[in-house]
């Protein structure tokens, strides 16, 4: 019997849907303190800007810090609020499964799928950290 190589990957439940992302991105998650607030975290001496999938009135508690991909100069990382705990896990190609794009769709969505029994989103990074990019240049 082999052993299909598998990815390690992290799930991170945010209000938009399960993210879908490689463990070599995740940094660290982190809780959030008192002076932190919902547009930024003070991170290992860095002001890390903090991407909300939807904006409401919910208070986040924690965050996934990730590092960033496009390069942009004073970017070098990004925080997800998180709805949930965030989970490490091996995802098997034959623990992968393709889904039909939903009705109500994440705005930051490169693609979706499947692993196991649920649905996660595969997220558009580089339109994630445009996104927070423009927000710090404001």
């Amino acid at each position: 019997m082999s052993k299909e190589a598998g990815l390690a990957c992290w799930i991170i439940p945010t209000e938009g849907g399960n993210l879908l992302v490689p463990d070599n991105l995740v940094a660290e998650v982190v809780v959030l303190e008192d002076s932190d607030t919902q547009q930024h975290i003070s991170w290992r001496n860095r002001s890390v800007p903090i991407y909300q999938n939807e904006i409401n009135d919910k208070i986040t508690t924690r965050v996934v810090v990730l590092r960033a991909v496009m390069g942009y100069q004073g970017l070098p990382f990004i925080a997800v609020a998180v709805d949930g705990i965030p989970h490490a896990l091996q995802v098997t190609p034959d623990a992968l499964s393709e889904v039909e794009t939903p009705e109500a769709q994440c705005k930051v969505a490169a693609s979706y799928t499947r692993v196991g029994s649920l649905d996660c989103v595969i997220p558009d990074l580089p339109k994630i950290e445009n996104l927070l990019r423009e927000r710090v240049a404001a």
